[in-house]
């Protein structure tokens, strides 16, 4: 018995005709792109671990501004450690470290902030205080884009500028007026 066709057109041999529009589809407009961006988003992480870790050891000082027997005080002691875990992974830059003082009235939790030291010493019974860490920078993608037909995307095509902020409880208050 005869097979009869029921299409013209043989189906043999569209497999070949089709991988590369599919290939392409794959890897260049869906692939490449969210490597990028997963690559971007692991960055940002690192980048808020050099602002966690800044926030952390500048906590510890025993002065805020001015060093005390040889010891840093807590606004170079997060820019330093800021500046090192960040130079630890490739791809994210530092731009900027700034270092304050959150002031926690205990009676009304009103906050204030401030950028220098303290103008009289600390009063624990009264106010919580608190090291507070932002960190500006940049997280690259993984691969940069030469052609310019998407834009300047960042985190895709561009790096990313980001900003990561970080609070700890002061170890030493009563070193926050040096």
């Amino acid at each position: 018995m005869k097979k009869h066709r029921t299409s013209p057109r043989n189906k043999n041999g569209y497999f070949i005709a089709e991988v590369p529009v599919a290939l392409w589809f794959v890897l260049i407009i869906m692939l490449f792109p969210l490597l990028n961006l997963a690559t971007t988003c692991l960055r940002s992480s690192f980048l808020w671990y050099a602002a966690h870790t800044a926030t952390a050891n500048a906590a510890r000082a025993i002065s805020y501004q001015t060093g005390i027997n040889g010891q840093l005080p807590a606004m170079t002691i997060a820019e330093n450690s800021a500046v090192q875990t960040a130079a630890g992974f490739h791809g994210i830059h530092i731009d900027s470290v700034q270092t304050a003082i959150v002031i926690t009235d205990i009676n009304n939790l009103k906050q204030t902030v401030s950028a220098n030291r303290l103008s009289t010493p600390a009063d624990p019974t009264n106010f919580g205080y608190q090291i507070q860490v932002v960190v500006n920078g940049m997280a690259d993608p993984l691969f940069y884009s030469q052609t310019n037909w998407l834009g300047r995307i960042p985190g895709l095509t561009a790096p990313m500028p980001l900003t990561f902020s970080d609070r700890q409880f002061c170890e030493a208050p009563q070193g926050l007026n040096l």
